[in-house]
């Protein structure tokens, strides 16, 4: 990137009392505001774009400055966008595609993190120079990571890996409080069903539950088994209640990618689901409250163990 040059023709006439370059009759003070501004400028455009490469064509970011001298001035910043040869500009501005390399890289990453191979800050740079990735790849799997909380953007430059809870005992510890809220909740006094919502997670646990829990990744069982329970914890209509699941799930994530279970168990604690649902969908409240205690117990024993 580059700044424009500007001729001494651009500048106006030195102000009463200025500093003029000798033999230019330029206004030094000014000149010099000017450049201030015009690096001011750009080191915004790069801040707010992160050096990101999307696709596009030349765009044109100006800075205007309220006019001086009886002259209006504009500054303006040329930034190439670079679009990848024989790339798909729909595919590269879809954030929400999660590709099986993205989820392989976004593996890598979180695998990473938990050996301490990253250091608790990281440049986009480095990341990328790292994994060996585009600029489109890295923004995708920093806006997911960042988006579930275990990496924040810092205020000036750069990345910082938040602290989460990657060992045993946090693993115990996260279920034993899991054991405190989810059967309450679908006890208390407004609780509502949602059952268009019981009956879609229902159906997204039957194929592991029928056997197809070994096709299904650690982050996507995750994925599946969290909406499970936060939606049937959302039908109390407590904030509070939803909001620390939320919270407690977004903390375990990293942990339960490193202690899933076997497919075999796990296909179990799908039925399991699957039994929850239906005693909810039957208006037996209790009874689902009951078995999603035992439920909850158990598993924690097993990945606790």
């Amino acid at each position: 990137m580059s700044l424009p040059r500007w001729s001494s023709k651009s500048v106006p006439p030195p102000a009463p009392g200025g500093r003029q370059r000798r033999g230019t009759g330029v206004d030094v003070d000014a000149a010099l505001q000017d450049d201030l501004v015009a690096v001011e400028a750009e080191r915004q455009v790069v801040d707010e774009r992160r050096l990101h490469e999307v696709p596009g064509q030349l765009q044109h970011v100006r800075r205007h400055q309220p006019p001086r001298g009886g002259h209006d001035q504009r500054r303006g910043i040329l930034v190439r966008v670079v679009q990848p040869p024989h790339a798909d500009p729909g595919a590269l501005l879809d954030d929400t595609a999660v590709t099986a390399p993205d989820e392989e890289l976004y593996l890598r990453i979180a695998a990473d993190r938990l050996d301490g191979v990253l250091p608790d800050r990281v440049t986009e740079s480095a990341l990328g120079r790292r994994y060996r990735l585009t600029a489109a790849q890295l923004a995708r799997v920093l806006r997911r990571i960042s988006a579930e909380g275990w990496l924040e953007r810092l205020p000036g430059y750069g990345w910082r890996f938040r602290s989460l809870p990657t060992s045993q005992m946090s693993c115990v510890d996260s279920y034993r409080f899991r054991l405190l809220i989810e059967p309450a909740a679908l006890l208390e006094p407004g609780f509502v069903l949602d059952r268009a919502g019981v009956e879609r997670v229902r159906a997204e646990q039957t194929g592991p539950a029928a056997g197809g829990a070994a096709a299904v990744g650690n982050a996507e069982l995750f994925a599946r088994n969290r909406e499970f329970h936060e939606t049937i914890v959302a039908c109390c209509g407590n904030t509070f209640f939803i909001d620390a699941l939320r919270r407690t799930d977004d903390l375990r994530r990293l942990i339960e990618y490193r202690r899933s279970l076997p497919r075999d168990r796990a296909a179990v604690r799908c039925r399991e689901h699957v039994e929850i649902a239906d005693l909810l969908l039957a208006g037996r409240r209790a009874a689902a409250a009951e078995r999603l205690r035992l439920h909850l117990g158990s598993v924690g024993q097993e990945k606790g163990g």
